[in-house]
This record gives C-alpha cells, structure tokens and sequence, in this order.
C-alpha cells in the first residue's frame, strides 16, 4: 500500500510539474501593461507546422507563446492582460480570448493514467502472488 500512495504522490508531483512547463509555453501566466508588439517570429522546430516555437517580442521583452496567443497578437498592437486572464485586451481591435494550450489535455492526463496502470499492475500482481501461494487458493 506505502508503494501505490508513494506512487501517486510521485505521478501528482509530475502531473503539476508538467502543467506548469506546458504553461510557460504560453503567455496564459503573464501579465501585460500596456505593451507594444513589435514582432511575432516563428522559428521551425524538428516537425515545421506541429512543434515550432512562436516568439513575441514587445517593448519590454521577449516572450515564447502558442499559436493561439500570436493569432491575437499582432505588430504594432498594444496590449494588456492579466496574470492567468484567458482575456487579452487590445487598444486598437476587440478583446481576443486565448485558447488553453493544446497539450494541456495529454500532458495532464499521462501521469494520471501511468498511475493508473501502475496501480493496477501492481494490484494484479500482488493479487496473482497470493494465490501462488501454498493455501492461497
């Protein structure tokens, strides 16, 4: 049992852990105050089109985003936004509501469902043990 709730405490550590990168992929934890996009640049990765890393560069810095993010992001825009706000306001266009990233769902659900099938083997094996035992029958 000590095996199955240390697992689980590892698999949610690495759950939360996973959530947090998959965020700095994006710009859903930062905050704006009135800054002015000066580019947004895509540069390939290994799959062109699938994993290629989007950069904002503003007045202030220079930030990597998903591709929801640079949809509404555009030269020449000032915007402002929220720490954790899915809502980016710009001066000169309507609001643009950002998307949650798109690797959230796998990114969150492997650890769980590694947990979930460590588990159960774990449960399986251990039931199987008992009954190859003398009189476990």
């Amino acid at each position: 049992m000590v095996v199955v709730v240390t697992l689980a405490i590892i698999a949610a550590l690495l759950w939360g852990a996973a959530i947090m990168i998959t965020f700095t992929r994006t710009i859903v934890p930062q905050s704006f105050a009135a800054e002015t996009i000066m580019d947004v640049s895509v540069h390939e990765e290994h799959q062109p089109g699938r994993d290629d890393a989007i950069f904002v560069r503003t007045d202030r810095r220079t930030l990597r985003v998903d591709p929801s993010a640079a949809a509404c992001l555009r030269r020449g825009d000032t915007v402002s936004k929220e720490a954790w706000s899915m809502t980016v306001r710009r001066s000169d266009a309507p609001d643009c509501q950002l998307e949650p990233p798109l690797q959230l769902a796998a990114v969150a659900g492997v650890p769980i469902l590694i947990t979930v099938l460590t588990g159960g083997c774990l449960m399986l094996g251990r039931r199987i043990s008992r009954q190859l035992q003398p009189g476990g029958g």
